[in-house]
């Protein structure tokens, strides 16, 4: 016959192997379990794009809650990004949102950020966006111009610009 019990473990920080025995009538039976570390089971962002400047945010997840002293990831970008060097998941947790930050940039400008714990890594990219014209509008209210002479008007982005601002040709 059989007999089912449950078997408890703590989060461990490196895969370790447990004996765990069974004796009846003078007969002992051993198996070995493996207790594995949390891995890394996913790495999402609150987006795929950001405009230039902005922030977006990143959140880690493990598979199993982190050991005593957290799970430390490590965060490594490319392009207009900038992340921390890592984020800790705290001891009993599985996840550990953090924020992302871009540049201006010119042109809009494909950037990744890979987190790694252990042998695993998750990337993604995200599409860093360079302003746009949203609209253009007369200073003067005036919507005709004689040929040949000039009217004040301003243009308008979808985001700030770069330092040094975006050059803008003129009207013909």
């Amino acid at each position: 016959s059989n007999g089912n019990f449950p078997i408890s473990t703590i989060p461990v920080t490196a895969n370790t192997p447990v004996t765990i025995s069974a004796t009846y009538a003078s007969t002992t039976s051993q198996k070995t379990l493996l207790i594995v570390m949390p891995k890394l089971s996913n790495f999402t962002t609150s987006a795929t794009s950001v405009a230039g400047g902005g922030t977006l945010t990143g959140t880690v997840t493990l598979y199993s809650p982190a050991a005593a002293g957290g799970a430390v990831v490590a965060l490594a970008k490319t392009g207009a990004l900038s992340v921390p060097s890592n984020v800790t998941i705290a001891a009993g947790t599985t996840n550990k949102t953090f924020t992302i930050g871009s540049s201006p940039v010119t042109v809009d400008t494909s950037s990744t950020v890979k987190a790694t714990l252990g042998t695993v890594s998750i990337t993604r990219t995200i599409i860093v966006k360079a302003p746009r014209l949203a609209s253009i509008t007369s200073q003067t209210g005036v919507v005709r111009v004689f040929g040949g002479t000039s009217m004040a008007a301003e243009a308008t982005q979808t985001v700030g610009a770069p330092a040094g601002g975006v050059p803008a040709a003129p009207c013909r």
